[in-house]
């Protein structure tokens, strides 16, 4: 029974550099573990068709007894990858919600950045409808 932590990423990009050193510690950290490994691939040089990629780096889980592959999305930290695999692949509840808070207030802002442009609309001077009269 093994699972495989993969991480698929590309040399030019930026998060993926980012994300190298908290890897090598999850690798480090698993080393000894004969029931997890942790994988990284370079998408420039592979291609895996089961595989969706839309980003880099793309986070995957594959499970030992299970054939679906199961996408990561929470936070890139040592402490919560660790958590996620040693749960069997199940985002811890708190980042869960963390992630859905962060979520609200982007959608909080986007809406106050609405609600602003409008103001602005509205705060505009209105013209005087008879300035063409003046013309003729």
């Amino acid at each position: 029974r093994v699972c495989v932590r993969a991480c698929v990423d590309a040399p030019w990009c930026g998060h993926c550099k980012e994300l190298e050193p908290i890897w090598e510690k999850l690798g480090e950290k698993y080393a000894d573990n004969e029931n997890i490994i942790i994988a990284k691939m370079d998408a420039t040089a592979n291609e895996v068709e089961s595989v969706v990629v839309s980003g880099f780096p793309t986070l995957k889980y594959f499970p030992a007894e299970d054939k679906e592959v199961i996408s990561y999305t929470g936070k890139r930290d040592l402490e919560t990858f660790s958590k996620f695999l040693d749960s069997g692949g199940v985002l811890p509840e708190e980042d869960s919600n963390e992630d859905e808070n962060e979520e609200d207030d982007e959608e909080e802002e986007e809406e106050d950045k609405t609600d602003d442009q409008k103001k602005e609309v509205d705060e505009s001077p209105d013209i005087a409808s008879n300035e063409t009269k003046d013309e003729l």
